[in-house]
């Protein structure tokens, strides 16, 4: 294991915006998290200082990460790696090829997802394909899918509908966050990304942090929690 560094934690307060719908709503995502005294979908108030969310997804240079699964049940490891960068509708767009890795380390690509991350528009998702069904087929996100806004508050969440299916991206809170590759104890953002549709790998919870990314994830439709246990990354 690797004496890397702590992500650095963040105790800043920031002031309250008043974001009523704007962007969000012309982009097909609807704003949960409201005022200071706003009520999310659930009806409950939201309340607290907002967290910078997008800066602990990080896409930028090259990035790998290795994951092991918390269930001895899972026979294989998890390969995440930056395969390509492009640009849609303006917007930085990185695909991550996720690869399943046996013991013999034979290498068997599961999907990919299309991701950004910046300060204008949170963390989006703008579609997959299934390797294990048609590698051929890409599913497109129009509009992509809000999984977090660049800031939000503890418990409050976004709302996607996009192809028929509603999406709700819900922000957990800070968390610490142990892995398997660093000896220090990360601070994380978890966020959480449901769905009234299933059968996609990217829905479920995430723990995330400040330049590496992804320290955790439980998908919603997999076995047990991913733990990082290797990462690689650069300019």
């Amino acid at each position: 294991m690797h004496n890397t560094p702590a992500p650095r934690k963040r105790y800043l307060v920031w002031s309250v915006v008043l974001t009523a719908c704007f962007g969000a709503c012309m982009s097909g995502s609807t704003d949960k998290d409201g005022s200071d005294t706003g009520s999310d979908d659930t009806g409950e108030d939201i309340v607290g200082p907002r967290e910078t969310l997008w800066d602990r997804f990080p896409l930028d240079g090259a990035r790998a990460w290795d994951f092991v699964n918390d269930d001895a049940s899972v026979d294989f490891a998890l390969a995440v790696e930056k395969t390509g960068e492009t640009a849609i509708e303006g917007k930085n767009v990185v695909t991550l090829t996720y690869t399943a890795v046996d013991s013999d380390g034979n290498s068997t690509p599961l999907y990919a997802v299309d991701w950004s991350s910046d300060a204008e528009d949170g963390i989006q998702i703008w579609g997959w394909m299934d390797f294990t069904s048609d590698p051929t087929a890409y599913t497109p996100f129009s509009p992509p899918i809000q999984v977090a806004k660049s800031e939000m508050r503890e418990g409050a969440s976004v709302v996607t509908t996009t192809g028929g299916v509603t999406y709700t991206g819900q922000y957990r809170g800070l968390e610490d966050c142990p892995n398997y590759w660093s000896n220090d104890t990360w601070e994380c953002v978890r966020f959480e990304l449901s769905s009234d549709g299933g059968g996609v790998p990217f829905t479920g919870e995430y723990w995330s942090a400040v330049s590496y990314g992804v320290s955790r994830m439980a998908p919603a439709d997999g076995d047990g929690t991913w733990i990082l246990s290797r990462a690689e990354f650069g300019r």
